[in-house]
């Protein structure tokens, strides 16, 4: 087990305040920023980092989403085998990231950075009017270069440890150190389970609602027949909710109006999904209140549920 110390806590907080703002100005994620931060401005561990800056990804999402929802730039249809697909993703990820060396680790992140430098440098190029929009097969062949060459990499790497380890002797196993049990507050545990669990439902509905939208296309308040084809030659998400019954938005909670269209499922599911951190804070808060007596955690727990909810009435 290894002992480590949180360090430059400024600096990490400055870094992350950067890549949050990157992020959102050109509409990318920043985990391939936050785990670098973490790791190398506060000097926690690899894998720690790179599990927290899923925890970070998810509470900043909880906030930024929102604006997006609000303005009517989510249409529930696209968005639902997205959040599935991403979900599935992320579970075998955390399971893989448990399993892999660091440096692995290490590398892959490597690989990612440079890909995202990629998109952020064409995209900042594209937006400046210097170049075009970068045509998809590149970026795929771009993809693939860069991660042939981390996988190669790897495995040169492993192959390498692989010849030293036989050289070295093995270590007696009754001299080896017992693992302490940790001990994780019941507060975190809950807010990590309501997480967890909440997140499975809603990518299971994810992966079903879209299947009854396209069996009754007459019943949703967007008919996918014409919604499809209009996204496809490019419409602006105004120009897709002009096609809906009244011609407008109709609202972030419109499935109380339209419960009946099937479609109002997916914006229902939509929203859960988004809202889940604000579900898992609230009860983790009221157990540091009443019975870990947490004072500051609860405090930072409040702070961001306020967050939350002014994103979502639309004040932020």
């Amino acid at each position: 087990m290894r002992k480590y110390e949180v360090t430059r806590a400024p600096l990490g907080i400055l870094l992350l305040f950067f890549v949050g703002m990157l992020g959102g100005f050109f509409g990318m994620g920043g985990g391939w920023a936050i785990t670098p931060a973490l790791n190398l401005g506060m000097g926690l561990p690899l894998k720690l980092a790179a599990a927290n800056s899923g925890v970070i990804l998810g509470i900043g999402s909880c906030v930024s989403i929102w604006p997006y929802i609000n303005a009517g730039s989510i249409i529930p249809l696209f968005v639902l085998p997205w959040l599935s697909g991403q979900v599935i993703g992320g579970f075998i990820g955390s399971y893989a990231l448990a399993r892999i060396r660091a440096k692995m680790v290490r590398w892959i992140l490597i690989g990612i950075m440079i890909f995202t430098a990629f998109g952020l440098v064409t995209k900042g190029l594209n937006v400046l009017g210097i170049m075009g929009n970068v045509p998809p097969i590149i970026q795929v062949i771009v993809f693939i270069v860069i991660f042939a060459g981390v996988i190669a990499t790897v495995l040169m790497s492993s192959k390498t440890e692989k010849n030293q380890g036989k050289k070295e002797k093995k270590a007696d196993i009754s001299q080896q150190t017992k693992i302490p049990k940790l001990s994780i507050p019941k507060s975190h545990m809950l807010y990590a389970n309501i997480i967890h669990w909440v997140t499975i439902i809603v990518s299971i509905a994810a992966l079903f609602i879209p299947v009854f939208v396209l069996v009754n296309p007459s019943n949703n308040v967007l008919n996918p027949n014409i919604i499809f084809g209009e996204i496809f030659k490019g419409a602006t998400p105004e120009g897709a909710w002009a096609l809906a019954e009244n011609g407008v938005f109709p609202g972030t909670h419109f499935y109380l109006d339209y419960i009946t269209k099937t479609d109002s499922w997916a914006m229902l599911n939509v929203n859960i999904g988004c809202m889940v951190g604000l579900l898992a804070v609230v009860p983790a808060v009221l157990v540091q209140i009443f019975k870990e007596k947490n004072i500051l955690e609860a405090c930072l727990g409040t702070a961001m549920a306020a967050l939350i909810i002014s994103a979502m009435a639309g004040i932020l």
